[in-house]
């Protein structure tokens, strides 16, 4: 069944300083926990693991240097009050 349109996230919407930092906070905490199996690998001396998804942190990766692009360039185009 597909869903509706009004379940999709919205494409475009504000966003304050405030919205961008709790981004910033979630990366943060995600490549602590990335670098948490890094350092869980080294210790158990495993040289590599089979990952299933790769192809969507590839994906994801894409997307963050997009939305960055589109984030700079929201910036530079903003109308400000003076």
């Amino acid at each position: 069944m597909a869903k509706s349109t009004t379940d999709r996230m919205p494409r475009v919407r504000p966003a304050s300083p405030d919205d961008l930092q709790t981004v910033v906070n979630e990366l943060e905490t995600l490549q602590g926990e990335i670098a948490a199996v890094a350092a869980r690998m080294r210790q158990m001396k495993l040289k590599q693991l089979t990952i299933t998804g790769w192809g969507k942190y590839e994906r994801a990766l894409d997307l963050l240097q997009q939305f960055s692009a589109h984030a700079e360039f929201a910036v530079k185009t903003a109308h400000t009050r003076e």
